[in-house]
């Protein structure tokens, strides 16, 4: 299989097989979680090949400049051929959500004291009566949809399919973001993710440069 059509797969496989979001910040730190496959004890010593994605989206793409970067810095075994020992995908996770709010607000409006003349036209309620500027029973509910926006930046290690059969995922972990994965803060959540490769952890960690 060539390399473009193997990495697809990859991603493609990683998708459907989401596990549950990390997308999500907590007052006391930034939440943190990693799990290793007991089948595999991955070491950075190991030859790791950057999965390619096909037309990436920008932030998935400025992702890869960051984490090519920082691979680079810490001394990962990064190469290019597709027999490493590991393939490495990574994506910008959004696990946004969406909460319909009701809101109840005045059917028609009171006139404004300010501008009351002898010409000014009194608004009318729904019943066709003139409204005096007493306070009224007639409301209209409006739904709205609010959204808690929550971002993370997500790594799957897999294993070459070569010698271990099948699309197995060696390593994940997952690293919150809040509302959004700025380029400010993203070579941070990058090096403090990688900080767990190969690790089994859940929790929240201070953000340290």
């Amino acid at each position: 299989m060539r390399m473009k059509g193997y990495v697809f797969l990859l991603l493609s496989t990683a998708s459907a097989a989401l596990s549950p979001g990390c997308a999500s910040t907590a007052p006391t730190g930034t939440l943190i979680t990693a799990q290793r496959n007991p089948d595999f004890s991955p070491a950075r010593t190991d030859t790791i090949c950057l999965s390619q994605q096909l037309d990436p989206r920008p932030e998935d793409a400025a992702l890869r400049s960051v984490l090519t970067a920082e691979l680079a810095r810490e001394n990962f075994n990064i190469v290019t051929n597709t027999d490493a020992d590991y393939t490495l995908a990574y994506v910008i996770e959004d696990d946004s959500t969406v909460e319909p709010v009701r809101q109840t607000t005045p059917a028609y409006t009171y006139p404004n004291p300010m501008l009351a003349g002898p010409f000014l036209a009194r608004p009318i309620t729904p019943e066709g009566q003139e409204n005096t500027g007493e306070p009224s029973l007639e409301t209209a509910t409006v739904q709205t949809d609010y959204v808690h926006v929550n971002s993370g930046i997500r790594l799957y290690l897999f294993a070459n399919p070569k010698k271990h059969p099948g699309m197995q995922i060696a390593w994940e972990g997952c690293i919150a973001a809040g509302k959004t994965v700025s380029a400010e803060r993203e070579p941070l959540l990058v090096k403090t993710l990688l900080g767990y490769f190969g690790k089994d952890y859940t929790g929240r960690v201070g953000l340290n440069r």
